[in-house]
């Protein structure tokens, strides 16, 4: 995790990226950003129609991450998306499907 930026560094690249996004793919933006996804909370979330996607939850408490890489390693036909399970704290029912 050291090699992650700051919240408020990691919060700003997010929102420019969605920006750059829309304004390159207005029609199919890969790149989003949801300033008020919940009540002083934003989203920053990624889905590119193959597969991949993260999701940046920018939270005054803290920042949680969820990334997905359809051709990782780490991923086998075997392994469904994950659903939320196993989420803590006062956003586990917005992250559960």
């Amino acid at each position: 995790m050291a090699s992650l930026p700051d919240p408020d560094i990691l919060l700003a690249r997010c929102r420019a990226l969605a920006l750059l996004d829309a304004i390159l793919d207005a029609d199919a933006p890969t790149h989003s950003f949801v300033s008020d996804w919940h009540e002083g909370v934003g989203l920053a979330y990624m889905d590119n129609g193959s597969g991949d996607q993260y999701a940046v939850v920018f939270d005054p408490p803290g920042v949680f991450l969820y990334g997905f890489d359809h051709e990782s390693d780490a991923t086998t036909k075997e392994s469904p998306p994950w659903t939320g399970d196993g989420a803590t704290g006062r956003h586990r029912d917005r992250l559960q499907h």
